[in-house]
């Protein structure tokens, strides 16, 4: 009986194992897909403009007309329905948020010696006060 607990409690942990892998994995590619970017920037020397998905749902039309304009481009037409009610920050606890988010710093401040990554990433991260991560948390739903 003790043989066969200790082979489940084996598969089991190697489920949360794997999962956890998994999820820091993605972590980094967050952050490293950032960094290259900017490392690509600066190598190639191009002009760039810096969209956020949160500016699509404060003020649409504005972004929009900002992308149209950096790209020299007119709009044609209305803008299609745009559903930003897109909030994730349920699935997770105040815990998990604040150790992702020093995760993501550790790995920006380790790889990114210009400082734009921490600037474009920086919105995203939050407190480990968790008295005030409580009250962001509260605060946006």
């Amino acid at each position: 009986m003790y043989v066969c607990i200790s082979v489940v409690l084996y598969f089991v942990l190697a489920l949360i194992y794997n999962l956890i892998c998994s999820l820091f994995t993605e972590f980094v590619r967050y952050v490293a897909w950032h960094i290259l970017t900017i490392q690509s920037i600066n190598l190639l020397d191009i002009p760039v403009l810096h969209v956020h998905y949160e500016d699509y749902s404060t003020n649409l039309e504005k972004s929009t007309d900002t992308m149209l304009d950096f790209l020299n481009l007119e709009r044609k037409g209305k803008l299609p329905y745009f559903d930003s009610n897109k909030n994730y920050s349920q699935y997770f606890t105040n815990e998990e948020r604040a150790s992702a988010s020093d995760l993501m710093k550790r790995l920006v401040n380790a790889k990114d010696d210009s400082g734009l990554g921490i600037k474009l990433l920086q919105r995203y991260w939050v407190s480990h006060d968790f008295e005030k991560l409580r009250d962001q948390t509260l605060d946006s739903t």
